[in-house]
């Protein structure tokens, strides 16, 4: 399962996916610092997390076991 990462910033929507929880948090700060707007985490489940959730992000679960 990947987490979507994504952003907009002067020209468009970015969309990176990463395999971790840790490494999207890391992406989505990187985004956040070089001035993207909108910048949300996409789990595997569906679950959205705008920056002010970033830390309630799960990251030690079985992301291919849990359901919608």
């Amino acid at each position: 399962m990947k987490f979507l990462i994504t952003g907009t910033d002067s020209i468009g929507r970015i969309v990176f996916r990463c395999e971790t929880a840790a490494a999207a948090r890391r992406k989505a700060a990187v985004l956040a610092e070089c001035g993207c707007d909108d910048v949300v985490i996409t789990a595997p489940d569906g679950q959205r997390y705008p920056p002010q959730m970033f830390d309630q992000l799960p990251s030690d679960i079985d992301w291919s076991e849990r359901r919608h």
